[in-house]
């Protein structure tokens, strides 16, 4: 049994029903995939990095700006407490 490209063959018809079912199945994938990945790979790849690179940043940030009020609130209790030990050892 040879495949023919004579359509005018019971054979070659099967052969080319098959060939265009299974091109067609093949580029249905392929377009499919090289959508999803243009469409929704590639944009939120970017959108993570920065996502990541905005957090980061603002983590520090807070960190510094929390590490800044803490030696502040503790120069406070410094200069709170000097004046009532001076009081009580006048007394």
């Amino acid at each position: 049994m040879i495949f023919s490209t004579d359509l005018t063959k019971p054979l070659s018809r099967v052969g080319l029903a098959i060939n265009l079912v299974l091109l067609t199945a093949l580029f249905y994938v392929v377009s499919a995939a090289s959508y999803h990945y243009m469409t929704e790979t590639l944009p939120h790849q970017g959108a993570a990095h920065q996502t990541a690179e905005l957090a980061a940043q603002t983590a520090e940030k807070t960190f510094e700006k929390a590490k800044k009020a803490a030696k502040e609130e503790e120069k406070a209790v410094k200069k709170a407490v000097k004046p009532a030990k001076k009081g009580a050892k006048r007394r």
